[in-house]
């Protein structure tokens, strides 16, 4: 996908139309554009379906499945054999689990961080879907800011 310019203005404009319709949902949480709706705000499944579907409706901006694809919990089912296998492999990582804690150089990369942020939904991957007017993640909007 490619990267789309957004002016400064417009982003900032619609990242305080989504902080401000994110603050119900926010209780002690501080809001900015890094909180995660599942891990942060605790909106997964249903909670995430109202609120998707509230944004929708305040902003008339349409949400394509992917997006509430975010807000699904991560599928826990496996047959027998998964189970056998995920118990194995467990039962083989727990002596790498507890010597991980005591090894040096454990920091992510700038790349891994990216890659996590990826793979979730943000109030800023909102603001930015709303200042371009489809769903987008944040990653591939770039600022364009005044001269």
């Amino acid at each position: 996908m490619k990267n789309m310019v957004v002016s400064y203005f417009i982003l900032k404009s619609a990242t305080i139309q989504v902080l401000d319709c994110a603050k119900p949902y926010a209780y002690d949480e501080k809001l900015d554009l890094r909180v995660s709706l599942t891990e942060d705000l605790s909106l997964w499944e249903l909670d995430g379906y109202l609120f998707l579907d509230e944004f929708q409706k305040k902003f008339g901006l349409q949400l394509p499945d992917t997006a509430y694809g975010y807000v699904c919990p991560p599928e826990l089912e496996g047959n027998f054999v998964q189970k056998l296998v995920g118990n194995l492999i467990f039962a083989l990582a727990i002596p790498f689990l507890l010597i991980y804690p005591f090894l040096p150089e454990r920091k992510e990369t700038t790349k891994q961080k990216i890659k996590q942020n990826f793979n979730r939904l943000t109030l800023g991957d909102l603001a930015a879907s709303l200042a371009v007017g489809y769903f987008v993640k944040r990653e591939l909007v770039n600022i364009e800011l005044p001269k």
